[in-house]
């Protein structure tokens, strides 16, 4: 399996207020993360040993990276791959990766205010 997503949009807040956000949106969707810095953000989940004994995909190695401009409107580019030697992709994989990129633009754009 190998399934990659990528999208870059404008959002409301600047960088401090969508590092509150990606914070919630990690807790909230079991991501941890693995570099901070600078407006720069990387998150992981999953594992290829989850990935042998599951088909679901939230169990597959993820990686997830953001990136935040700090310039007016502030510009988030993020991109999300999925991937697995062990796990081949259903027909729904690909629809729940996207769903996974909206839920992070819906928490980078406020729309789940905590």
């Amino acid at each position: 399996m190998n399934i990659s997503i990528e999208r870059s949009f404008e959002i409301s807040e600047g960088v401090e207020s969508a590092a509150r956000c990606l914070g919630y949106w990690s807790l909230k969707y079991g991501y941890t993360c693995t570099r901070d810095s600078g407006g720069e953000w990387e998150f992981i989940r999953g594992s290829q040993l989850q990935a042998l004994y599951s088909f679901d995909i939230r169990k597959t190695p993820t990686t997830i990276k953001v990136s935040i401009t700090d310039s007016e409107p502030a510009t988030a580019h993020c991109s999300i791959q999925v991937k697995s030697w062990l796990q081949w992709s259903t027909g729904a994989d690909p629809k729940r990766v996207g769903e996974q990129m909206d839920l992070l633009q819906a928490y980078l754009n406020g729309v789940f205010k905590t």
